[in-house]
């Protein structure tokens, strides 16, 4: 394309703002390969004047392109379109406006940090986009993502959380999605919860226990995507079904779950509510697996209210983030999962769907098992360290 028609075959769209509309012109010729790459695009005062608007405007717009990587300002020689790699450049972190609020130190602040991180490591820009819309506005397109989508601003997304509702617009973004999540969606990253279940009860049973309860943020209500029952009620089928196997009781009032899967930040009460429902029956459990780590602090809390003597009428298994670490007052086992290795998982596969590469549905992240006596040793050994 020369620079005349260049020139002349920019109409931006009435309503919106001129350097968006000239930023976005100017990226669709860059990336389309229609203006090559080390063509010198013509001064600033040029475009201004033939596109009717001011030198700072048009200063701003190609600040983006800087910023993209898409064009490179040599002083006192100009401005060029750069050769254009085939990797990813910039990225979204994606999260619900309405799932974040006081998020920052639980797992989905600490995995946006280290997402962030690891993203600036392979020389990809991370760009946090938090949703600020209301809830009720959920299921419909945020507009303004599926643009930067469309004009390639971002060419990958990655979601740390989201509202269910936001999954079928989120899946048919022009540019590849990954997602962490127990559901049955694409291209997602997840736990694998029948290694650390076997695990859990095999070591409970083979301690003397003989019946166990489970608190979980998991709803067995969930559906998916397409209606159909979610992957995370296989986690309550698996659950019962090894139960069974190795000879615990497992009643169905002890199995405390919400009708649909909770945020991060309502999980603790949930712990704390539910533990105080599962020992207020007459019967109860000897054994209690909880998940997630947030919720696992309220159970610790009722716990200590109640005056529960752990382990001699309770044996615990705990979920834990090894980033975060979990306060445990009383002997029990866990379950860590390392955000490091969760937020390595997505951006691989993100470049592998972003490459075309065939990936595995879904990518699991191992967790670990911990058992008591090695969680004890393993915190002596910190405090050891931390007494110098």
């Amino acid at each position: 394309m020369d620079m005349q028609d260049l020139i002349s075959n920019f109409h931006p769209r009435p309503g919106f703002s001129r350097r968006s509309e000239m930023a976005a012109y100017l990226r669709e010729l860059i990336v389309s390969g229609k203006v090559a790459a080390g063509t010198k695009l013509p001064p600033m005062g040029t475009l201004a004047t033939a596109w009717g608007t001011h030198p700072p405007a048009v200063q701003a717009a190609m600040n983006a392109l800087v910023k993209e990587g898409l064009v490179l300002r040599l002083m006192g020689r100009g401005t060029f379109v750069r050769e254009q790699t085939t990797g990813l450049k910039q990225v979204a972190l994606y999260i619900s406006g309405n799932r974040w609020a006081g998020q920052a130190n639980t797992f989905v602040g600490h995995l946006m940090h280290i997402l962030e991180y690891t993203l600036r490591e392979q020389q990809i820009r991370a760009q946090p986009w938090i949703s600020q819309r209301p809830s009720t506005l959920a299921a419909q397109p945020w507009e303004d993502l599926v643009s930067a989508a469309k004009r390639r601003e971002i060419q990958g997304v990655i979601v740390a959380d989201l509202d269910p509702q936001e999954v079928p617009w989120l899946l048919k973004l022009p540019v590849p999605v990954v997602l962490i999540a127990s559901e049955l969606l694409p291209n997602r990253v997840t736990l694998p919860w029948d290694v650390v279940i076997r695990e859990s009860i095999a070591h409970l049973a083979s301690s003397g226990c003989q019946s166990i309860g489970l608190i979980t943020v998991l709803s067995r209500l969930t559906k998916d995507v397409s209606g159909d029952e979610a992957e995370s009620v296989k986690f309550f089928d698996y659950f019962a079904q090894l139960a069974k196997d190795h000879g615990l009781k497992l009643r169905d009032s002890w199995i405390q779950s919400p009708p649909v899967e909770l945020p991060e930040k309502a999980a603790a009460r949930f712990g704390y509510e539910s533990f105080h429902q599962l020992w207020n029956q007459p019967e109860k459990p000897d054994a209690l697996f909880v998940y997630t780590d947030v919720a696992a602090q309220g159970v610790l809390m009722a716990l200590g209210q109640r005056q529960v003597r752990v382990p001699d009428e309770l044996r615990l298994v705990l979920h834990r983030n090894a980033e975060i670490g979990l306060f445990c007052p009383v002997p029990a086992c866990f379950i860590d999962v390392s955000i490091q290795k969760v937020a390595a998982a997505m951006v691989d596969l993100l470049q592998r769907l972003y490459r075309g590469e065939s990936v595995p549905q879904p990518m699991t992240v191992e967790a670990e098992f911990v058992p008591e006596n090695a969680a004890a040793d393993l915190d002596a050994q910190a405090v050891t360290a931390l007494a110098g």
